[in-house]
């Protein structure tokens, strides 16, 4: 006669990787491998505050300011040429910073680590990094892009040339998306010519760093970038998180 066997039947799932037990049943459950958003969010707070009161800023802003003969003499042919050598002085050295791989230039450390950054991680933050309460994943590059538009501001810059300058970085990387000639005519209007350039995404997470600036200036906290973030999740780089795991609540 046969006994029934009281070992607890196990349902394996690809790609699953912790087991729960319930009813005697032990089920493969799948883990969110993803970092955690707010991670990210302090480490890209802290860049974009320190950045704003930094020494590179102080410079772009400096070199923005009308030159003394244009106060003193409006009309004076030579306040205009100081003004205009000053002015490319500051989005040179504004280009410099932001171009990619450089200083603020945020999304190889934030994809892979970089051990000059004691906030990231040693293998970086990922591709994605997961709102464990939304069920929503965040793509990398959405930190930097939000850096840019509210330390542009910060320095002074004009908020066209701004998002003109994002487009100018997809043209500089060879990364322009599809769809450029319908964002000009149709949503942008033919005047954002670099900024239809910008993949749609990017440019809302550089609006997304201008309401922060507008509205906060440098007391700007972790929790206003994570509420923007997610009113406009939508319109941002993200990905439904479908998991139902243990570390989402």
């Amino acid at each position: 006669m046969s006994t029934k066997s009281t070992e607890p039947t196990v349902l394996i799932h690809a790609n699953l990787t912790e087991i729960q037990d319930t009813n005697r049943v032990r089920v493969a459950v799948a883990i969110c491998e993803n970092k955690p958003v707010m991670d990210v969010i302090a480490y890209i707070h802290q860049e974009m505050v320190s950045n704003a009161v930094g020494p590179d800023a102080a410079y772009i802003r400096d070199k923005l300011e009308p030159s003394w003969l244009r106060v003193v003499s409006p009309v004076a042919p030579v306040a205009g040429v100081i003004d205009s050598a000053e002015m490319l002085q500051a989005y040179y050295r504004f280009f410099q910073l932001v171009k990619p791989g450089s200083t603020w230039d945020h999304k190889k450390p934030i994809l892979k680590g970089d051990p000059k950054k004691p906030m990231i991680p040693k293998e970086g933050f990922g591709k994605f990094t997961c709102d464990l309460d939304k069920h929503v994943r965040y793509q990398y590059d959405i930190w930097s892009n939000i850096h840019y538009g509210y330390v542009g501001l910060a320095c002074g810059l004009p908020r066209w040339d701004l998002l003109a300058g994002g487009g100018g970085a997809q043209i500089y990387a060879r990364t322009v998306p599809d769809g450029y000639w319908s964002r000009r005519f149709q949503e942008l209007g033919d005047a954002d010519f670099l900024a239809a350039f910008d993949d749609p995404a990017d440019q809302e997470a550089i609006k997304i760093g201008f309401e922060l600036w507008d509205s906060h200036k440098l007391s700007m906290t972790t929790k206003h970038i994570l509420d923007i973030v997610r009113e406009r999740f939508s319109r941002l780089s993200t990905e439904v998180c479908e998991l139902r795991c243990v570390k989402h609540k």
